[in-house]
Order: structure tokens, then sequence, then C-alpha cells
């Protein structure tokens, strides 16, 4: 049986194969992203405030994340980390 004959098989592949690859390419290449920065010309003060915005960010799905279960009445079924 070949195995691409079942299409269901094929989205599910693709997934498994390419969002692990970005996400290792891009903390691979986060590293050197200030370095860029810098030789664009900006100041140590612009690029920590580039480098912080996406860690304030993520405050914002912990918000969603808490308020979502109490909003819809879902809290019991929710996992509590």
């Amino acid at each position: 049986m070949y195995v691409f004959e079942d299409r269901s098989f094929f989205p599910g592949y693709i997934k498994v194969l390419f969002f692990p690859t970005v996400f290792v390419g891009f903390a691979a290449l986060w590293n050197f992203l200030t370095l860029h920065m810098q030789s664009l010309g900006l100041s140590k003060e612009e690029i920590g405030l580039i480098n912080g915005i996406p860690s304030f960010l993520g405050i914002i799905p912990t918000f969603i994340a808490g308020t979502g279960p109490i909003t819809f009445n879902q809290v019991k079924n929710t996992l509590q980390c």
C-alpha cells in the first residue's frame, strides 16, 4: 500500500516535519538577531525594547487562558498547572 494514498495522513505528516523545523530554525537564529540589530545601527536601548516586546506579549495568553474557563463555566474541566 502506498503511504500517501490516504489523504488524511499527508497533512499530519507535513505538520510533524514542518513546524518543528521552523521553530528550531527560529531558535537557532534568535541568538544572532541582536548582533544583526547592532549592525543595523540600533542602540542598546532600542534592541532591549525590541527584544522585550515578545516577553511582554507572552503574558496576554496567560490571562486569556485563565479567564476563558471562568466565562464559559468550564473551570473543573481545565488543567491547572
